[in-house]
């Protein structure tokens, strides 16, 4: 029922606790949400219906969609969130254009 919340939440602990670094848990959560993107992606254009079933029964569609499937998407909370993802991804597109000048210089 809440395996998938239980998961993300496990794995943002692991990664904090493992690299103590609010970079890696940027990355996690990016990573997270590309991954489900890409999961989405093929259960649309692979014509395998229990993979494309079996995707769309337990993969949420990306981070957002699992925060609102359990909290509503109709409340003050869920847009608070909405932007701290929104701001997760302006810090994560940052880095990765940072990274890149560094090797294009």
């Amino acid at each position: 029922m809440y395996i998938d919340l239980i998961i993300l939440i496990i794995l943002i602990i692991a990664v904090v606790a493992y690299f103590r670094n609010f970079l890696s848990f940027i990355y996690l959560i990016v990573s997270v949400d590309i991954l489900y993107k890409l999961l989405h992606f093929i259960a649309n254009n692979v014509d395998i219906e229990e993979l494309t079933v079996l995707i769309y029964k337990y993969i949420p569609n990306s981070v957002a969609g699992l925060i609102g499937k359990y909290i509503g998407t109709s409340n003050i909370f869920y847009t608070i969130v909405l932007w701290i993802i929104f701001l997760i991804y302006c810090i994560f597109l940052s880095r990765i254009i940072r990274n890149l000048m560094k090797k294009k210089v």
